[in-house]
Parts: structure tokens; C-alpha cells; sequence
């Protein structure tokens, strides 16, 4: 259990026992992100601070000698994991728990394990590797080009660059973004999560267009003892979502929807 009361302001979060990792690519800076906001705002009704912060080259964090042809994945864990290192020094904070949404769930996976903390959450995290979840939204959206996809993904698994790249798969695998995805696709979460020897809070929402339920039972089942929580009606925004996709998507610019989960016990049961 995490008990700590103390909250301070810091860049554009507040330091605290929990670190909730918003990684979408976004240009709103983490403190103007509803969910990630709710969230925050769920940890310190429990007594609980929160810190969040802008990844590299997003909103506050952009810095005019950012390239994101010499950002990997290993950058943002690597980030992260400082984050954790300077909060450990912080008197005022006994216990340390992370939270890692979508891409984030990764991240945090990686982190708390090299990190040590007290607990970990995944919210809407993939079970499989990046490259198969890539291919299976591809499979749903763009049936055409999953073929081009499939070998660009092959070649970068292997390490190698594609240097010709379809307009059409321009946003996947730019060759700007190229050296990312070769360092993200040496992970596989499920073998990630299984290492721990923490306790883990599984949440997935029953809506969730981008990560679908089965991804959070595959981490499941990778982490038995892990506590699965499947939330009735949530999408990946953590809101509750009408069946509809499009009426499901128009929720993600809509702050004024509260959290699916009204009082956040299901997504911060483990704290």
C-alpha cells in the first residue's frame, strides 16, 4: 500500500508517489491531457501524489536540437527511469509505484523493473510486441498495405533501415522514426511483465479501439498472480464510450467526460 501526502508543483506536475506516463503524440503538454489529469486527480483523493511530465519532444519538452531520427525507444525508458531515481532521493516519499498507459505500459514495464519500485499498473497495454499490434491495426484500417508493412517490419526487426517507404504508411515507418521502432521491437511485454516480482494491476476497457481485451489477458496470463481488471464500456482515453467508433473516438476531445471509472478504484486498486 502507498501512503503519501505530499504534493509539490514541478515543471508542468506535480512530484509525487506515482508516475503516470503519458505517451501519445500529442502537442498538449501531460497536464492538459484529460485523462492523464483525472488520474492524477483520482491519486490524490487516496492521499497520493502524482508526477507527469512531457516525453521528449513533445510539448514542453521540445527542444530546438531534438531529432527524432536519434531518439529509440530506450531513450524514453532511459528518461523515465531518471524520474525515479531523482524521486527516490526525496525524503518524503517511502513507496513508489508506476503507471504506464498505452505505449507508456511498455515503457514503465521496463522502468520499474531496472528502477525497483512497489507497484506497477498498465493501462491499455499491448501484450504482444509493438510490431504484431501495428500489423493488427493495419489489418483493420489499411488492408492494403499490410503486405508493405509486413516487410518493412521484418527488415527493421533484423536491425536494417527501409529507406523507401509508401505514402501511405509515411506516418508508421518514416525513416526519421525508423531507429525508434528497431529499439522498440526488442521487447515483448508479456515476457517483460513476467519478470516482475512486484504486485500488478492489469486494466483494459471493454471499448478500447487501439488495445483490445485479449491484449491485457496475454499479459495475464504471462503474470499470474497479476490482478486483471477488464472495465465495462472504457475506451483507450479511459472514458466511457458508446458502441459507435466514431461516437467511441469523439469522446478522446471531449474533457468534460469523466473517467469511466467514476471513483478510480478499478484503474488504482493496487495503490
Amino acid at each position: 500500500m502507498l501512503k503519501e501526502n505530499n504534493n509539490r508543483r514541478v515543471a508542468t506536475a506535480a512530484v509525487g508517489v506515482v508516475v503516470f506516463f503519458v505517451t501519445s503524440f500529442s502537442t498538449l503538454t501531460s497536464a492538459s491531457i484529460p485523462h492523464a489529469t483525472a488520474v492524477a486527480e483520482g491519486l490524490s483523493r487516496q492521499g497520493m501524489a502524482a508526477v507527469r511530465y512531457d516525453k521528449r519532444g513533445i510539448a514542453a519538452s521540445v527542444d530546438t536540437r531534438f531529432e527524432e531520427s536519434k531518439v529509440t525507444f530506450d531513450t524514453y525508458i532511459n528518461d523515465a527511469v531518471a524520474w525515479i531515481e531523482m524521486l527516490k532521493k526525496d525524503s518524503r516519499f517511502s513507496s513508489l509505484g508506476i503507471i504506464g498507459h498505452s505505449e507508456g505500459s511498455l515503457i514503465g514495464m521496463v522502468e520499474a523493473r531496472r528502477a525497483g519500485v512497489q507497484a506497477f499498473v498498465s493501462i491499455a497495454g499491448s501484450g504482444q510486441p509493438i510490431y504484431d499490434t501495428i500489423l493488427d491495426q493495419l489489418k483493420a484500417r489499411m488492408p492494403a498495405d499490410v503486405k508493405e508493412a509486413g516487410r518493412i517490419i521484418n527488415s527493421l526487426r533484423q536491425g536494417k533501415r527501409v529507406a523507401q517507404v509508401s505514402p501511405e504508411l509515411q506516418i508508421q515507418f518514416r525513416p526519421s522514426v525508423q531507429p525508434f521502432l528497431i529499439s522498440m521491437f526488442r521487447y515483448d511485454p508479456a515476457k517483460e511483465i513476467a519478470r516482475f516480482h512486484m504486485p500488478v494491476l492489469i486494466v483494459n476497457g471493454s471499448r478500447d479501439l487501439q488495445i483490445d481485451v485479449t491484449q491485457a489477458k496475454v499479459l495475464a496470463s504471462a503474470k499470474p498472480d497479476a490482478t486483471l481488471s477488464i472495465i465495462d464500456g472504457m475506451n483507450h482515453v479511459l472514458k466511457e464510450a458508446p458502441e459507435d467508433q466514431q461516437d467511441n473516438i469523439a469522446t478522446y476531445s471531449n474533457p468534460q467526460l469523466p473517467l469511466a471509472d467514476r471513483d478510480s478504484s478499478k484503474l488504482l486498486g493496487i495503490f
